[in-house]
């Protein structure tokens, strides 16, 4: 009986599955999000949606394709997934978004359905608000660790942890239910996009162009007329 029963504790624990969430923040340079994840079970059936299948990098923001599929949609732009198998099944997962299309992220929205990035253009601060963790949707999930670093300067957070610019989260089933993350930083606002200074780097070339021609022409007019005035004796 002893035995039966440590079989099945054994069993119940090896179907649980947990989860690490990393995100770089760049919003002053590059202005972009670097997300990656992996996703460990030893049930493949825990994490059977994304494993060995495409996911769309705003799965769950759009009707037209709101979950993973074996297939690609064309025009559709998705996760570099990799899916692999040691002692447990694994599914890794990365994007690096721009930062003004980060709130589409599939990766933040699968869990934090209320999942805002909001930008005060008056104080010049970026705020993400995750919302609480909806974690009805992973009974088998039995721990996630969030980490964000941040290049930008950061203003207010809600972290358990900070290791320099690094930010961490550690959930489990004693604060799914209550779990929400917020972290404000300074700048975020999307880089102006000014017609009239492309049209300027368009036609720039162009000057330089008409430039060293023109100059080119006035060497040969001045050659020309030398050799008039050589033929001539003036």
């Amino acid at each position: 009986m002893k035995k039966i029963f440590l079989l099945v504790l054994f069993s119940i624990l090896l179907t649980g599955c947990s989860a690490e969430y990393n995100l770089v923040i760049d919003d002053q340079d590059t202005h972009i999000y670097e997300e990656n994840g992996i996703i460990s079970s030893y049930d493949l059936n825990s994490i059977s949606s994304v494993y060995q299948n495409e996911w769309p990098t705003n799965a769950y923001r759009t009707d037209e394709y709101f979950s993973e599929s074996p297939e690609k949609i064309p025009g559709v732009e998705y996760y570099d997934v990799q899916s692999y198998f040691d002692s447990q099944y694994h599914v890794k997962y990365s994007y690096s978004f721009p930062s003004e299309r980060f709130e589409n992220s599939s990766g933040v929205s699968s869990g934090f359905y209320e999942f805002e990035k909001k930008y005060d253009p008056t104080t010049n601060i970026t705020t993400l608000d995750t919302g609480i963790f909806s974690y009805e949707k992973f009974p088998n999930l039995e721990s996630l660790t969030i980490r964000v670093t941040v290049f930008n300067e950061v203003i207010s957070h809600n972290a358990t942890h900070v290791n320099g610019n690094v930010y961490t989260w550690v959930m489990d089933a004693s604060n799914f239910s209550t779990t929400r993350i917020m972290l404000s930083y300074v700048g975020g606002g999307t880089p102006i996009f000014n017609e009239s200074d492309l049209e300027e780097k368009e036609e720039s070339p162009f000057l330089i162009v008409i430039v060293i021609l023109g100059m080119f022409l006035v060497f040969l007019i001045g050659v020309f007329c030398y050799n008039y005035k050589q033929r001539n004796h003036f």
